[in-house]
């Protein structure tokens, strides 16, 4: 019978009380809907744009947005200082929040790649087809692999060089381990040991982490590794000392509008600040020292002073001796005693310009395969803009797709790792399903065919267990899981969830609603009291043993508390377990978090959706009864 009558539908008031009516279930669907999509949303972002709180994020649609992102991952999400040094930036932009609101950022950091790849896209190609032969013609220690907070292609490099001599994953971490002198429990925790290329006195050093992973950025193609150049430190040493470019200006009497107009050269008002540079902060690895007599006695009197016994057995160094004591000495020299014009920069940008030089032999020739205006080799600067353009544009739908996709892809790569929990959890789920449809529809039969006066008294026991939260009784539980010896066993995560008060109390109602006159006829035809259970009260009861067995499942798949009270072994940990491991280790990325609770949330849905229609079923059956 319907609650509004047909002739009542026709008034004003009844009308606005249907449309208020279906105007709150909107709102409310709305905020049950929001917030889901807030975090399927972040699920596919990443800690440049997460705090957006956009419901579609801004990269999928906008390049600016995409670009942003790519240059955050590309560079490093903590190393803004060493990308806005290599763009010219450090006076405009002070960290990677300032390019999220930044409008036309493509045309504003690209303005002059974007025309020469438009109107010369030959040009543009021979000039990075040169800087990336350039590149591949450098050991690996003097380059930084690009994306360098992504550990996972270093890991898979381990694994495919140690996997040839190992057959377990166990095996493969102990001989890491043995070489490296190191204690990693998982390949998920071995990091990168990249060289410290920013240091003044670092010179690469044999170690087998760290020769490991050169053999690694070796592999790295060219257009995926980074070569920080002396015009870079350069403007690092600039910001560090004058702060803005009116702090040099007023040191100089110059005119400059930004620091990275200025020239790259010892020359002119600039020459006492370029030596302070080059004796004091660029890495010594970089410079060269001319010999020469002058340079020579400079050298031998200078040791006279600070080293007497060994004045006339050390020999000169033109470049950074590997002795520690030898390199002191030779940075304090260079520092206090040397001309600043006795020492060369030798640094990838002048490397660069020196290759350059004998493949085309004359500005004119490099003019004419570049297609630009060229006077001199020293005008010549490393292209690190334009390869980032042209990358950027070849792989713009691959860029969309990789960081639609990478959250996801993190934590189905941990997870895979854990191939044991899926299968415990997976016996787990199977078995709690099972006694649960068994012990308590058992359980509630007994109570609704025997006598009332005795099923009362048991019920209200049933129900008693419902006052009190389930945390209450974990640590008794524990106790007598550790009496039976059952810890870091299967057993200890079935035997607690095998009866449910709530789950007999459900049952016990349903059976009890069911006609007497089928339970008589039944009886007619012979029928024991099993049969009875088996073949009339069971397939009548198929919505509630759907609500007990989603119950179940939700119970075994999602249990967190109860799974690591009992089982603290990692060998027995289920998926719950190692999640929360996972969260805990990634605390401070929320993206990646979200993608986890999006992952592990689609076993729970396809059960939802598999019962659905038996549970929908429950609203029919008692009204056909």
């Amino acid at each position: 019978m319907a609650i509004i009558l047909q002739v009542s539908r026709h008034g004003w008031k009844t009308r606005l009380l249907v449309a208020s009516m279906y105007a709150l279930l909107l709102v409310g669907s709305v905020t049950m809907i929001y917030p889901f999509w807030l975090m399927l949303a972040g699920a596919v972002s990443s800690e440049y744009d997460f705090n957006d709180f956009r419901l579609i994020p801004k990269y999928l649609f906008s390049d600016d947005a995409l670009l942003g992102k790519t240059l955050y991952e590309r560079y490093g999400k903590t190393n803004f200082t060493s990308f806005a040094a290599r763009y010219g930036l450090m006076e405009t932009y002070y960290g990677w929040s300032d390019f999220r609101g930044t409008e036309h950022l493509l045309d504003t950091l690209y303005g002059e790649e974007k025309k020469l790849s438009q109107n010369s896209p030959g040009a543009a190609q021979k000039i990075l087809g040169d800087y990336w032969d350039f590149k591949k013609s450098l050991p690996p220690q003097e380059m930084e692999p690009l994306y360098p907070d992504k550990p996972a292609p270093f890991r898979e490099f381990l694994r495919e060089k140690y996997s040839k001599e190992v057959s377990t994953e166990q095996e493969l971490i102990d001989r890491i381990n043995r070489k490296w002198t190191r204690a990693f429990t998982t390949l998920n925790t071995v990091l990168p040991v990249p060289g410290r290329l920013y240091e003044r006195s670092w010179l690469p050093s044999k170690r087998p982490d760290y020769d490991d992973y050169m053999e690694y950025v070796a592999t790295i193609p060219a257009e995926n590794k980074a070569l920080i150049s002396s015009g870079e430190f350069y403007i690092r040493y600039l910001i560090l000392r004058f702060n803005t470019v009116q702090g040099l200006n007023k040191s100089i009497g110059g005119n400059f509008k930004t620091l990275s107009e200025l020239p790259y050269a010892r020359t002119g008002k600039l020459t006492e600040i370029y030596d302070n540079f080059v004796k004091t902060y660029l890495p010594l690895r970089l410079l060269y020292v001319h010999r020469n007599a002058e340079t020579e006695a400079l050298w031998r009197a200078y040791l006279r002073k600070k080293v007497p016994e060994q004045a006339e057995r050390m020999p000169f160094f033109t470049t950074v001796p590997v002795d520690p004591g030898a390199r002191v000495l030779w940075g304090n020299f260079l520092k206090n005693r040397l001309p600043g014009s006795a020492i060369e920069v030798r640094g990838p940008e002048e490397r660069f310009r020196e290759f350059l030089r004998k493949r085309y032999g004359t500005p004119e020739k490099l003019s004419a395969a570049w297609g630009i205006p060229c006077a001199s080799f020293t005008e010549i600067k490393l292209p690190v803009k334009l390869e980032d353009y042209h990358l950027f544009e070849r792989d713009k739908k691959e860029l969309r797709k990789n960081f639609f996709f990478a959250n996801y892809k993190e934590v189905l790569g941990y997870l895979g790792g854990k191939s044991r929990a899926v299968w415990v959890t997976l016996l787990l789920i199977i078995c709690s399903i099972f006694t649960a449809l068994t012990v308590n529809p058992l359980a509630a039969y007994a109570l609704s065919r025997g006598k009332q006066s005795i099923s009362v008294k048991f019920l209200i026991f049933f129900l008693a267990t419902m006052a009190f939260p389930a945390e209450v009784g974990m640590i008794p539980g524990f106790l007598l899981m550790r009496d039976l010896n059952l810890l870091n066993t299967l057993f200890a995560l079935i035997l607690p969830g095998m009866a449910s008060g709530y789950s007999i109390f459900l049952l016990k109602g349903f059976f009890d609603s069911i006609p007497t006159e089928l339970y008589e006829a039944a009886d007619i035809d012979g029928a024991g009291e099993f049969s009875k259970f088996y073949s009339i009260a069971l397939p009548m009861s198929k919505p509630i043993l759907a609500v007990i067995a989603l119950g179940a499942f939700n119970g075994a798949y999602g249990g967190f508390m109860w799974a690591f009270l009992v089982c603290q072994d990692p060998k027995m940990w289920t998926i719950m377990v190692w999640m929360y491991e996972f969260q805990a280790n990634n605390a401070s990325n929320s993206a990646l978090v979200m993608a986890a609770l999006a992952l592990v949330s689609i076993p729970t849905l396809l059960m939802f959706i598999f019962c659905q229609k038996i549970i929908m079923r429950g609203i029919i059956v008692p009204s056909m009864k």
